[in-house]
């Protein structure tokens, strides 16, 4: 307390250098969450609803898991706190962050920015406790960097937590912003965000370079939006009955990017494959694209549309005037992809159901980072009597292809 930099001197033969490192206190760095005393590992809840409190004990009782680690990354405008666990191998206290981002892919996810999609959450947390716990995820770890941030919106979650007491098979809309009423997604790449809880998602992305991001989120899975009412929200006309689960998918595809692009159909490939391999999951979506597409997608095509590949709703193809370019964003991102999946406001059962098409995804990408291949590279460079050592890996990794 009160310290407020280090300065480290190196010297080595004639050689010296010297460094101040600033201090920076916990209220603006990463704040441990203190496990709870002679708590286990629990088990994350499939069936209900999580709300601000219950994901901070959670996180306490996964953090008891060797393999996990937990830091309070920021705080709301409310001062809610905002937990982030990190899973990567080998985990200890002296671990470089930077050869990990280099030596391998790192899988950002974070749920609840509209914190009444409730679901993101629940498989959030589930997974991070299969990637600590079970034996076939524990491997996805010694190759994979996984950031999980369970809970973006802890504001507009303990609205909606408490809004479902009163009507709980309602879309909750109240709960879907923060606490001034404005959407977190708006203040995220601003300098100065109103939002404290803004920050956290540039501040993960800047410390872990994700190769690739994920944004959990939801919608509602009745009718909600009547469209010869008189009255249909500009922004959720196209959602006015649901259509399954989908996902829009966010990469370059031009010609001009072959290694991008086909990194993009490939990690499509390992999405569209894994949701159908579960029976439960295709035969669900095959009956709500089905009627989605009789009442919905035939008599308004131009904007209830479905994008469906190999029997997958995914929305790839740009609906803008102008393609993608490669900028350096792209460049260490090379997918980022927001799913849709039908939980405001899922319960009981239903919500076990959604978790598991939750899973189903994470785990399809896991799967496709496991098996990507990376060129990595040591360059040795002499200047000015000095060595420079530097390790550099190749983005994005490729599949090995049968011949």
């Amino acid at each position: 307390p009160g310290l407020g930099s280090l300065k480290v001197r190196i010297r080595f033969e004639d050689l010296t250098k010297e460094t101040a490192l600033p201090v920076a206190p916990l209220s603006e760095g990463e704040a441990a969450v203190a496990p709870t005393v002679g708590a286990g590992a629990g088990s994350v809840p499939t069936d209900e609803i999580i709300s601000p409190e219950m994901c901070l004990e959670i996180v306490r009782r996964l953090s008891t898991n060797p393999g996990i680690k937990s830091y309070i990354a920021g705080s709301s405008y409310e001062g809610r706190d905002i937990p982030v666990l990190e899973i990567f191998a080998p985990l200890g206290p002296y671990t470089s962050l930077p050869r990990l981002v280099t030596a391998k892919p790192t899988l950002y996810m974070s749920g609840r920015q509209h914190a009444n999609e409730v679901s993101s959450t629940n498989y959030i947390l589930r997974f991070a406790e299969l990637l600590a716990q079970d034996p076939e995820y524990r491997a996805y770890a010694t190759k994979v960097n996984f950031v999980l941030h369970p809970m973006e919106n802890p504001d507009g979650a303990a609205l909606a937590y408490e809004l479902q007491k009163l009507t709980p098979f309602h879309s909750l809309h109240a709960g879907r912003y923060s606490s001034l009423g404005m959407d977190i997604g708006s203040q995220t790449g601003a300098a100065r965000p109103l939002l404290p809880e803004a920050k956290v998602r540039g501040k993960l992305n800047r410390k872990w370079l994700p190769d690739i991001y994920l944004n959990l989120h939801g919608y509602p899975s009745h009718e909600w939006v009547q469209p010869f009412s008189g009255y249909a929200p500009y922004l959720f006309r196209d959602y006015w009955i649901p259509r399954g689960w989908f996902a829009y998918f966010r990469a370059l595809s031009l010609p001009l990017y072959p290694d991008l692009a086909e990194a993009g159909q490939d990690l499509q490939g390992f999405i569209i494959r894994g949701m159908q391999a579960r029976p439960d999951i295709h035969e669900s979506n095959r009956s709500f694209y089905d009627r989605y597409y009789r009442w919905a997608a035939r008599w308004q095509p131009h904007m209830n549309y479905l994008e469906r590949y190999g029997g997958v709703n995914l929305y790839t193809k740009r609906r803008s005037s102008r393609e993608e370019r490669l900028s350096e964003r792209r460049r260490i991102t090379f997918a980022e992809e927001t799913p849709e999946l039908m939980d405001e406001t899922a319960q009981g059962e239903w919500l076990v159901f959604l978790v598991e098409q939750g899973l189903t995804y994470l785990k399809a990408h896991a799967d496709y980072l496991m098996q990507a291949e990376f060129i990595r590279e040591r360059i040795e460079e002499e200047s000015g009597d000095r060595i420079h050592i530097s390790f550099v890996r190749k983005r994005p990794g490729s599949l090995k292809k049968e011949e």
